[in-house]
Parts: structure tokens; sequence; C-alpha cells
């Protein structure tokens, strides 16, 4: 199990002054490295700009601070793009590989994610923590 606590908590240390424009700044950027698009509307104030490739998500960008999730293939290719954001990497987004204090959860995306049934915080995958606090 990753436990990503600690990302979560960095991630809400940063985000009260963080400009969206970074978040979709290195969004296109990443799409760009790994020959994918952009996957985003911010009039609908979706909370996560996805990067598709054909064969589908390889991560997500939070449009609300400084958090990305990606696969490991995906995160090789972007290493020194990535610097400011806290990372979650894992090797498939529906893996079940994490895992996340509840509290911490709670702060970083409100009551609705860390209480969502689609999500247990001792075993959830990035694509969990993505549909609950998109």
């Amino acid at each position: 199990m990753i436990d990503v606590t600690p990302q979560l908590q960095a991630f809400i240390g940063r985000r009260s002054a963080w400009p969206i424009e970074s978040s979709i700044e290195l969004a296109s950027a990443i799409a760009t490295r790994v020959r994918g698009t952009v996957d985003w509307d911010g009039g609908a104030a979706e909370g996560w700009a996805r990067i598709l490739v054909v064969d589908g998500s390889v991560g997500a960008v939070s449009m609300q601070g400084p958090l990305l999730l990606l696969t490991e293939a995906a995160a090789a290719e972007v290493t020194d793009l990535s610097t400011e954001f806290a990372l979650i990497e894992v090797h498939e987004l529906g893996a079940l590989v994490l895992r996340c204090d509840r509290e911490v959860l709670r702060e970083a995306f409100g009551d609705r994610a860390a209480c969502h049934p689609a999500l247990k915080t001792d075993q959830f995958s990035a694509a969990d923590l993505w549909f609950v606090s998109i």
C-alpha cells in the first residue's frame, strides 16, 4: 500500500495561494510530453484536468492546488516539469494500492470525498480519488 497522506498534506498546505494557471500550464506540458490531450471543463468548475492518450487516461492535474495523479510511465516523462506538485504515482490508475488518513482526505477534498461509498480510505485507487473529488 502507498500512503498518500503526506502528499495530500503538502497539497493542503499550498493550495490556498495556488494560481490555477500553474495547473493549466502543467496539464498542457504533460499532455505534450506523453503525446496526449487535456480533458478539463473549466466552465463546469471541474477540480481535475485529465491527461488522455489513445489508450485512456494516464493521470490528472488538480486545478485546486499542487497535486498530480500519474501513472509511472507518465511520471517518468515529466519528472522535470512537476517539482512544485505533490505527486501520487501508481502503476495503473485503477489499481487499489493507495491509502490515506480519513481526516486528511476530508481536509483536502471535503466530506463528500472522505465519506463517499466509492472510496475506502484503507484501499483505493487514483481513479477512485479522482472520481470522488472531481
